[in-house]
């Protein structure tokens, strides 16, 4: 249940940045995150590492399942309300692939004290300038 609540938090979260309408890789102005969204980098940071010392193949930490979920929700939101970029991602592939994990490590380390959402967008604005985009939306 905890995970559904997480991914449609992602999803408020992203309605409510680009609610306005405007096509745009970035939220036109500041906006409420709900959820895991609102925590700093350096808190991913750590989930990301515990993650990764954990034995292979082991069931994701709740933490770290929540702050995927948290991902998926909010892209998967910030695409319903893009109209420019509607699939933005690659689907069935979830924001936890390892080469947005890299992405979005590399990012939190660079700016721990900034809010995951924020890491997020840049993922997201990182996935369009390199045209990672579903060819057949849902």
């Amino acid at each position: 249940m905890r995970t559904g609540l997480m991914a449609a938090a992602g999803i408020v979260a992203a309605a409510l940045a680009f609610a306005t309408g405007v096509a745009a890789a970035e939220p036109p102005g500041p906006f409420l995150v709900i959820g895991d969204g609102h925590r700093p980098c350096s808190s991913f940071v750590e989930a990301l590492d515990a993650e990764r010392r954990g034995p292979a193949g082991a069931v994701s930490s709740p933490q770290f399942h929540g702050l995927r979920e948290w991902m998926d929700g909010f892209l998967s939101g910030a695409n319903a309300f893009d109209a420019e970029h509607r699939g933005v991602g690659e689907k069935g592939v979830h924001a936890a692939s390892a080469a947005n994990m890299t992405f979005l490590a590399k990012w939190c380390r660079e700016h721990p004290t900034k809010e995951i959402a924020d890491a997020v967008l840049a993922l997201r604005a990182n996935l369009i300038e390199r045209g990672i985009e579903a060819t057949a939306p849902h």
